[in-house]
């Protein structure tokens, strides 16, 4: 599933982008993220985490296409960094 934002003629498809385009878009006493300026980047930086840096990991169509083009001891390298996510 590929997420997307439409607004009028502007299209995002990016998760992050997104949070990002609409944090600036809503109304300020509406905000998605929080005000405090700590609490706020640390949302953010969980949020980057997951969306650039775990989740492609564990998505069995990334894997199946790795294997595919790269070959199998590919796929194992990237199923390993999987469990060491996993693991913290």
């Amino acid at each position: 599933m590929v997420r997307v934002l439409v607004d009028g003629d502007f299209v995002l498809s990016d998760s992050f982008a997104i949070l990002m385009y609409l944090e600036d878009k809503v109304d300020p006493q509406n905000a998605l993220l929080p005000v405090n300026i700590n609490r706020k980047f640390l949302n953010l930086q969980v949020a980057n985490v997951v969306t650039s840096s775990i989740q492609p990991l564990h998505m069995l169509d990334m894997l199946k296409v790795i294997e595919k083009s790269f070959g199998l001891e590919e796929k194992l390298l990237w199923t390993q960094a999987q469990h060491i996510i996993e693991k913290g």
